[in-house]
């Protein structure tokens, strides 16, 4: 319970507000990770984009952080780690990795991505941005062997994409100035030991073809972890088939999680990024069958029969369920301390940039795909 958290020295009525807040959430009523609560107001600092990774018998979740006067926030970044025994008490480890100077390409900010263990040594695959041009985006990759110190695998990005790519655009469709290639998720493949890297960007299509939405979720292989990496076809081009368009402008936050011979993939898209066609079309009918309404929060679903795609939605259950109350942002799914095969959902309060790694928010296999649920 928040009144039950240790005391943080803050003014009572803005207290009071994320009281209010924490017990508005539909899913999540009075509870919050007491840590994240804690670094929100003391360090004055935003806290966004987890994720997990289970090493041995402890949790290490990774996570970016900034200024809190920085606006707009995400035109910063580092990333921070904390590590915990049961998902419930954590230990935060501080700033792991931050934009350096000397090096161009990822001077400026720092972005998601995702942490994998092989053979007793840490690989950190990251997204980021140079100082000079903060909108082009690249991905990285950092190493370390007791996964608390890294250091840069090299001093230059592992995934860039350039005007010869064959399926991705070297330039933003809606800012000029930008690219998106951020948002890395490994998966290595059991039954060829190739390394497959999904990210977030755009098709190499004239925005105008697709009606200006043209994000896509692209894929990269590679016969070692540390590359080199080969551009794969997107796995998955959400579109309006009736009108040939795209459904969104910016995805973000890939996971993929392999199930009884298939292979599904969530996202997230914040609602200003959404074809209005589609989600008036999809919100008003979803709305009539009682299904979840479009929110931030909203988690998307594909599902595959192969790693390398294509990946389509699932009728009826696009949305994962349950998920556009939870109040987060970038949900993804991590198996719970007690049961490999219950999982619970973490992500970002965006609406006061603190973390929600809690397993409050449990989630579970329905017969087409994950359903979130909160749990007393």
């Amino acid at each position: 319970m928040l009144n039950q958290l240790p005391k943080i020295h803050l003014q009572h009525n803005l207290y009071k507000r994320l009281v209010r807040y924490a017990q508005s959430l539909p899913i999540l009523h009075s509870k919050l990770a007491p840590v994240k609560l804690m670094s929100f107001f003391e360090k004055n600092e935003i806290d966004w984009d987890p994720w997990i990774l289970k090493d041995g018998d402890i949790y290490r979740a990774f996570y970016l952080c900034g200024d809190k006067k920085v606006d707009p926030w995400w035109e910063q970044g580092r990333i921070a780690s904390a590590i915990s025994p049961d998902m419930k008490h954590w230990q935060e480890l501080g700033t792991i990795l931050e934009p350096v100077p000397q090096n161009n390409w990822d001077s400026g900010r720092m972005l998601a991505g995702c942490t994998y263990k092989e053979d007793g040594v840490y690989y950190l695959f990251y997204g980021a941005a140079s100082q000079e041009e903060m909108g082009k985006e690249k991905i990285g990759l950092a190493i370390s062997t007791d996964g608390i110190n890294w250091e840069r695998y090299s001093n230059n990005p592992l995934i860039e994409i350039d005007d010869n790519n064959s399926y991705y655009a070297s330039l933003c469709s809606w800012r000029k100035d930008a690219q998106q290639c951020r948002d890395p998720y490994l998966v290595k493949d059991s039954q060829t030991g190739y390394y497959y890297l999904f990210i977030t960007t755009e098709l190499k299509r004239k925005a105008s073809e697709l009606g200006g939405f043209r994000s896509c979720i692209g894929l990269a292989v590679a016969e070692k972890i540390t590359g080199p990496y080969h551009f794969l076809p997107p796995v998955a081009v959400p579109m309006i088939e009736s009108l040939h368009e795209g459904i969104f402008k910016e995805l973000e936050r890939p996971q993929i999680i392999h199930r009884n011979g298939k292979y599904y993939l969530f996202f997230s898209c914040w609602p200003s990024g959404l074809n209005q066609k589609w989600a008036d079309e999809i919100g008003s009918g979803w709305v009539k069958k009682g299904l979840d309404k479009l929110t931030a929060s909203s988690l998307y679903c594909y599902v595959s029969d192969k790693i390398t795609g294509p990946f389509q939605p699932i009728p009826e259950q696009m949305i994962v369920k349950g998920s556009s109350n939870t109040g987060l942002y970038g949900t993804n799914f991590m198996p719970t301390p007690t049961n490999p095969d219950q999982f619970f959902a973490y992500g970002w309060y965006h609406r006061i940039g603190a973390l929600g790694i809690t397993p409050l928010l449990q989630a579970r296999w329905n017969s087409k795909s994950m359903e979130i649920y909160r749990t007393r």
